[in-house]
């Protein structure tokens, strides 16, 4: 059997099969009014849909807003509320179709196309119906198989569904109103538990490297804002004092000649607590250029742009790696004083606190510069206590995360079981007029 024989197989047999095409009044497709006409999108009032918005189920607001003027002056089409919008092209499609009901009159651009059901198909059910089949509708419709990046209009409308009577597909939509509603409850209440898990994470953080770990020593103020007051016996210094602070190699790719190639990391490859080293570029890093431009075990990186101050601590082998301009390496001076895995945690807790951000807003790029960061102040506690602190972070943090996890992978298996309910009820495997 092919596709849409395996498909309609795992239907009720005892529903109607009928070709979309016979249950669709009204088909839309779309376009873009120019974009050099200000006219078009200044104090606009009609909804204008793209690929962008199609992340809700019941669509009233758009990112755009177009003009009367804009619709009769382009291929856009205006759509009543009630019909089912469809992205149709796109890169998303590999995946997913992205499907919703607009509530009120809008405008459709070329990626969408609007259907406008006849009385015997119920727009929610069909809703749920390709919401439910996701996967078995990507491979009937799309244009390029697994790879699919447009749908196949045609195909589309001369897909066979199976269909109960109108009064049993608003016992579906009813159904799997109620159902999902329930489950999207769930997921929501554990989104919240997971943001209170990461405020609390972030506090722990912040406390333990600006506080300390031991209650009742005497503390004084710091003068900088994100660190307040701190232990007495801590020095507060500006970073260049106690680590080195180097910028990488500026890559310029015409000037490599592959004589001295050496695997470089970009800013891409840091992530908070972790390095990539797979599939890495390379540049050329003259012997007299190793010192200042390659890598130590127990070197920090951390990011100069995008994600301003996102870090990591190099534990890679003895082979030699680079790292690009994106990126600053940070070296301590002298290990007897401090622990660069004290030096993550402070700068974990700079950033959530806004440090960065406060240089950042004087320019409009955000960038950190090396000459900014070596005067940047952190906390510095003596050698022992900054080991024993970040012992009590590591197990801390770790339970945290753990817990993220696993509350993590239970919205995932709960966004599975909503998607197999909506599956068997659209399919007739759930009897939904005895479901309580």
């Amino acid at each position: 059997m092919n596709f849409s024989e395996q498909r309609i197989a795992r239907c009720d047999p005892n529903w109607k099969r009928q070709r979309i095409k016979h249950h669709i009044s009204q088909l839309y497709g779309g376009g873009t009014p120019a974009t050099t006409e200000t006219s078009f999108w200044t104090n606009g009032t009609i909804p204008w849909v793209s690929s962008k918005d199609m992340k809700v189920a019941r669509l009233y607001e758009t990112e755009d807003y177009i003009t009367p003027e804009a619709v009769d002056r382009s291929a856009s089409n205006t759509v009543e509320a009630g019909a089912i919008l469809m992205v149709v092209r796109s890169g998303i499609l590999k995946h997913s179709i992205p499907v919703a009901i607009n509530t009120v009159k809008v405008a459709i651009n070329q990626d969408i196309k609007a259907l406008v059901l006849s009385e015997s198909l119920d727009t929610e059910f069909f809703y749920y119906w390709i919401t439910g089949q996701q996967k078995d509708l990507l491979l009937e419709w799309g244009q390029l198989g697994a790879t699919v990046d447009s749908l196949n209009v045609e195909i589309l409308r001369n897909t066979v569904i199976p269909l109960p009577e109108k009064s049993h597909q608003r016992l579906v939509v009813s159904y799997l109103d109620r159902e999902t509603a329930r489950i999207d409850g769930l997921i929501e209440k554990k989104g919240r538990f997971i943001e209170l898990l990461k405020e609390k994470r972030a506090a722990v953080i912040t406390h333990a490297v600006t506080k300390g770990i031991d209650a009742g020593v005497p503390m004084k103020n710091s003068g900088v804002f994100w660190i307040g007051k701190h232990p007495q016996e801590w020095s507060v210094c500006k970073l260049n004092l106690r680590y080195t602070v180097e910028l990488g190699k500026m890559l310029d790719e015409k000037k490599i000649a592959g004589v001295h190639l050496t695997p470089y990391l970009r800013n891409r490859d840091v992530q908070w607590g972790s390095i990539n080293t797979t599939d890495l570029p390379e540049m050329d890093i003259h012997p007299s250029e190793v010192s200042r431009y390659t890598l130590k075990r127990g070197d920090l990186l951390v990011c100069e742009g995008g994600d301003v101050g996102r870090s990591a601590i190099w534990a890679g082998d003895e082979d030699i790696y680079a790292y690009q301009k994106a990126l600053h390496r940070l070296r301590v001076r002298d290990r007897s004083k401090d622990d660069a895995e004290f030096l993550l945690y402070c700068l974990s807790a700079a950033k959530l606190c806004g440090a960065f951000e406060e240089r950042e807003a004087k320019s409009t790029i955000s960038h950190l510069t090396a000459e900014a960061f070596r005067t940047y102040l952190f906390p510095f506690p003596p050698l022992q206590e900054q080991k024993r602190i970040v012992e009590f972070l590591n197990v801390s943090v770790s339970k945290i995360d753990r817990l993220i996890a696993t509350t993590n992978r239970s919205i995932e298996l709960l966004k599975e079981k909503r998607s197999a309910l909506i599956t068997a009820a659209v399919t007739g495997k759930i009897d939904v007029r005895n479901a309580a």
